[in-house]
């Protein structure tokens, strides 16, 4: 159900931009355009402002039944950047998408902080109240960037209103690296420039050309949103040619038309001859004739003239190119271009001196949550946040921690890879219960050198096992040894006693020549290699012998299965008999 009572344009036109305003929006056209991002939404939603006091509300997007979920977003971003994740999402609980205080269609209270303590609390307060106000008594908290960390410091002030807390490539978590410092002239200009100016000021400064600012800067943002609007990105442009294309072009449509008009001109010359020397047989033409004579005329000569033109349609031709979507491009615009700042203004109270990090880190201050409540991270493969301090924290912190990382994905790991990271999502999510309410075959991380230098798995990370350390069951076991035979390798399940003697003996070689350096390796390599052929032939060799005296003796021995056991013997040996009766060796 959407809110139809705020949409303030009940005649379905979209409203106009206000007259004589430098800046290109307002509140009715970031309502149209919030809707239009919405309208994407598969399951049915509802849209409310919450109020929390003082005139101020929180706009709130609900879809779904089951356990509540609330999604708080990050900086610059507003509930319409959920989309990709809602429907998944609301499939088994009941998603809260808000616009932090300050941020999107929420109220913009004419409030400055004065320090990081005020701006921490500014963002957390009026969380509470917002929680107040929808009477929810216990609920999984879910934040990205900026909203990690004001989910963080909400679930240390009130941990019994927290079920579970998921940082979705969080900001303020780390402890300032002094290590880890840039001194470029450019770096030093960008964090002084931040204590004085707000971050998104220069786009609000551009006026005018702010939305064509916003699509320039940051066109990667629209096209992650490419799967839901495909009618908006793909349009038709004339042709581009470069300078010189187009002088080649208009050379040869020249060339072309003075050639066929100078052939034009000589065969009406020829006609003209040839009717002055026939003037009797011209005269004694009928009126119809004369005139279908005009006419073939006429027809040859528009003949003549497409071929003149067809350089010039050629340059006039039209491409398909690729766009990004417009809706987003402008939604993007109106929730960071509207006034005033306060959610730029809190923000930047809560830097440190080093845009990077927070003023006051989450870091030592997790250790001390109280332990019932289950914590998940969930990185990006290519982020610039630090991954290192949810390890910390999982060895500090009594607190059950879960890693995981989303292959394919950046900072905006719920968009850059929205599939996978939903179905993370709901293998993690707590139920009605205290467990998650499915299971799934994602394997959280356990140490940091695994998550840096291990690879995953491109299609389902439940089989890289060396990596996840995972229970394999039978049927995944019977993969992995499949996996081992196609390389070469036989498998434990089917190798025998001789297949082991063989093993043996290349693991020996293999050591051997590990120790030898140079040309003296090389040489025990190709040694290693006529052995292991040697004593592939002289196996085969052994198993035709044995079934040629299978196929003689059939007739003779055919009641006798030792028989045949005891010539195997002869052949491969004792150990290799005892196995004979069992099966035939396998390589």
């Amino acid at each position: 159900m959407n809110d139809a009572e705020e949409s303030g344009n009940s005649s379905g036109a979209s409203p106009k931009r206000p007259r004589l305003a430098w800046r290109p929006t307002s509140p009715a056209i970031l309502l149209a355009s919030e809707q239009k991002m919405l309208s994407r939404l598969q399951k049915p939603w509802e849209q409310v402002q919450v109020p929390v006091g003082n005139d101020r509300t929180i706009n709130t997007v609900i879809m779904g039944e089951g356990p509540p979920l609330v999604l708080v977003h990050g900086f610059g971003c507003a509930v319409g950047f959920w989309i990709c994740n809602m429907d998944a999402l609301a499939e088994r609980h009941k998603v809260y998408a808000i616009d932090m205080i300050g941020f999107g269609r929420s109220s913009r209270p004419n409030v400055s902080p004065a320090n990081h303590t005020e701006a921490e609390e500014f963002f957390v307060e009026h969380l509470r109240l917002w929680v107040k106000a929808l009477s929810l008594k216990r609920f999984i908290l879910a934040g990205h960037s900026l909203g990690g960390y004001v989910s963080g410091c909400y679930t240390l002030k009130y941990p019994k209103r927290v079920r579970q807390l998921v940082f979705v490539d969080p900001w303020g978590i780390a402890l300032p690296n002094p290590d880890d410092v840039d001194d470029s002239f450019q770096w030093r200009v960008a964090k002084s420039s931040m204590r004085y100016i707000k971050p998104l000021m220069p786009m609000r400064a551009a006026g005018p050309w702010g939305p064509g600012l916003v699509t320039k800067l940051r066109p990667d943002l629209p096209h992650k949103f490419a799967h839901l609007f495909q009618d908006e990105i793909y349009r038709q442009r004339p042709r581009k040619y470069t300078k010189k294309q187009k002088q080649t072009l208009l050379k040869s449509h020249k060339r072309i038309e003075n050639r066929e008009k100078q052939e034009l001109r000589k065969r009406i010359e020829d006609k003209h001859a040839a009717a002055e020397s026939q003037d009797n047989e011209i005269a004694a033409m009928s009126a119809k004739q004369r005139k279908r004579s005009q006419t073939l005329d006429f027809k040859q000569a528009r003949k003549e003239q497409k071929k003149v033109h067809r350089t010039r349609r050629q340059l006039n031709k039209t491409e398909t190119i690729r766009v990004p979507p417009q809706t987003v491009a402008d939604y993007m615009y109106h929730i960071n271009a509207q006034v005033p700042a306060t959610g730029e203004r809190a923000f930047r109270r809560v830097l440190s001196n080093d845009p990077a990090y927070a003023a006051n880190p989450l870091l030592p201050r997790l250790t001390d949550l109280a332990p019932h409540i289950p914590i998940v991270f969930i990185y990006g493969l290519v982020t610039w946040m630090d991954i290192e301090c949810a390890f910390i924290l999982q060895q500090s912190a009594q607190n059950k921690i879960d890693i995981f990382r989303v292959l394919g994905a950046g900072h905006h790991v719920f968009l850059d890879d929205y599939s996978r990271f939903n179905r993370i999502m709901k293998q993690v999510l707590l139920g009605p219960g205290d467990e998650p309410a499915l299971g799934g075959p994602y394997q959280p991380f356990t140490s940091y050198e695994r998550f840096v230098n291990e690879i995953e798995d491109d299609e389902d990370q439940s089989f890289d096992f060396a990596t996840w350390g995972g229970t394999m069951d039978l049927q995944q076991q019977q993969q992995q040894q499949n996996k081992y035979v196609e390389i070469g390798w036989p498998s434990s399940a089917t190798t025998n006693s001789s297949d082991s003697n063989l093993s043996n003996s290349v693991s020996s070689s293999d050591d051997e020549e590990s120790a030898e350096p140079g040309d003296k390796k090389q040489k025990a390599k190709r040694k290693d290699k006529k052995g292991k052929s040697r004593q592939l032939k002289q196996s085969r060799s052994s198993e035709a012998l044995v079934t040629q005296q299978h196929h003689q003796s059939d007739g003779k021995n055919h009641d006798d299965p030792q028989s045949e056991t005891q010539k195997a013997g002869s052949f491969l040996g004792n150990n290799s008999a005892s196995s004979a009766s069992d099966e035939t060796p396998t390589w």
